[in-house]
């Protein structure tokens, strides 16, 4: 099931990369290929012990998967198995002893995962770096889904919940999915959670607005959807590449 639903996830985002070009221009070819381990030092080990009596993963998947990482000397690396854990917001690797490491904070600047396609294309990636907003930090890793002046961002978590039913006397703790967006514009070095409508977006990209505005006017955006909001900062950032 779980690679079922790994699967699908990567479709749907493979086919969202390949309609607003994220990862244009990114030759993954030149990416040198290294053990995490030989570049990476004071991760710590991770243990499961307080995670066994918790249903569910903490984890984006529980496999580990190829990647390329951006490391904060702004060089990239492939060859590298990665996973996610959304509720710290850490990178876990596997060091050259085949042993799980948490990455320290902000060490990687950036994560790619892999095209399930058996190439090295990109499907998506995860940044930090960002401005600090209520509830994060600059470590915090965002799911980006555009490269340029501005970017949505998806901040993707999970969190420990507990239930109780009648049938139990002590509450069952799960983890439970968690999801919020942000606009984030280096125009201005400013990154708010994003609120439907026009208005704001138009506020977010307002050395722009009146181009936007018309184009949003031309599609019929009311900027009520991520998808609408995607597009709109992807029309953006090609105002400056003109």
């Amino acid at each position: 099931m779980k690679t079922l639903l790994f699967f699908t996830f990567s479709l749907l985002v493979n086919s969202l990369s390949a309609q607003i070009g994220f990862f244009n221009g990114l030759n993954t070819n030149q990416f040198q290929k290294i053990n995490l381990s030989n570049a990476l030092t004071g991760g710590l080990p991770f243990t499961t012990e307080d995670n066994l009596n918790i249903q569910g993963s903490p984890f984006l998947f529980d496999e580990f998967n190829d990647a390329f990482v951006q490391l904060r000397d702004d060089k990239f690396y492939s060859g590298i198995k990665i996973r996610f854990n959304l509720e710290t917001n850490k990178i876990h690797y596997l060091n050259q002893d085949k042993k799980e490491m948490v990455a320290d904070n902000g060490i990687i600047k950036r994560l790619y995962f892999k095209s399930f396609d058996g190439t090295d294309s990109i499907a998506y990636s995860y940044g930090c770096g960002y401005p600090e907003s209520p509830g994060t930090t600059v470590y915090t890793y965002f799911q980006e889904y555009n490269s340029g002046v501005a970017s949505f961002l998806r901040l993707h978590s999970k969190m420990i919940v507990e239930r109780k039913t009648l049938a139990t006397v002590d509450p069952a703790k799960q983890y439970d999915e968690k999801e919020s967006y942000y606009v984030y514009n280096s125009n201005y070095k400013k990154m708010v959670k994003w609120k439907k409508g026009k208005d704001f977006i138009l506020d977010m990209l307002a050395d722009k607005s009146v181009e936007v505005g018309n184009y949003m006017k031309q599609n019929r955006m009311e900027c009520k959807s991520t998808d609408d909001a995607i597009r709109i900062i992807q029309f953006y950032n090609q105002l400056f590449t003109k």
